[in-house]
C-alpha cells in the first residue's frame, strides 16, 4: 500500500501536428497540489494472474494554461485478476476520471496505446473526463517460462472507453 502527497510545478507547451478547432494550443506554468493512494495486491505489474489493485488520485489545480480558476481532479483504477484454472487468467479492469475544470482545455486524461484502448494510437483520445473499461483471458502457451521472456500468454481482450470534454 502506498500513500503520497506532494505538489508539483510544470510548465507546459502543447502543438497539434494537425491543426483542429477542437485542439487550442497552450502554454504556461502550472501549479497543484496531488494525492494518491494506491493498494497493490497483484502479483505482477504487468501480467498480473491473482490479486487486486486499486488507486484513487486526486488534485487540487491551482493554475492552469486555459484555466480560469481552480479546480480539482479526480482518477480511479481498479484492477483484479484471478486464476480459473492451470491455464487460464481472467483480467478485469476499469477506470474513471473526471475534471470539474467546466470547459477549459487542460487536459488531464489521455486514451490509446498498449493497455489502454490498444486498437488507437498512443494518448490519441483526450479530454476533461473518461471512462475505461477492459475484460482479458489469457491462455498460457506453455507450462515452463522460457529464458528470454518468462511465461507466454495468448490474450484475448475486450476494452471499450472514451476521453471527452463535456458540452
Amino acid at each position: 500500500t502506498e500513500y503520497r502527497l506532494g505538489y508539483q510545478f510544470s510548465r507546459i507547451n502543447n502543438t497539434a501536428s494537425i491543426p483542429s478547432p477542437e485542439f487550442r494550443r497552450l502554454e504556461g506554468a502550472t501549479s497543484r497540489l496531488r494525492a494518491r493512494f494506491i493498494h497493490e495486491g497483484q502479483d505482477s505489474p504487468v501480467l498480473p494472474t491473482q490479486g487486486i489493485r486499486a488507486a484513487v488520485h486526486a488534485q487540487w489545480v491551482f493554475s492552469a494554461p486555459g484555466a480560469d480558476k481552480q479546480f480539482p481532479i479526480l482518477d480511479l483504477d481498479f484492477r483484479w485478476a484471478t486464476r480459473l484454472n492451470r491455464n487460464y487468467v481472467f483480467q478485469a479492469n476499469f477506470a474513471a476520471g473526471t475534471s470539474a475544470s467546466g470547459s477549459n482545455y487542460f487536459s488531464p486524461f489521455f486514451l490509446g496505446g498498449a493497455f489502454r484502448l490498444a486498437a488507437l494510437a498512443r494518448d490519441q483520445m483526450i479530454g476533461n473526463r473518461y471512462y475505461f473499461t477492459q475484460a482479458a483471458l489469457l491462455r498460457r502457451l506453455r507450462e515452463e517460462p522460457t529464458s528470454i521472456v518468462g511465461r507466454l500468454y495468448l490474450i484475448t481482450a475486450f476494452e471499450a472507453g472514451r476521453a471527452y470534454y463535456p458540452n
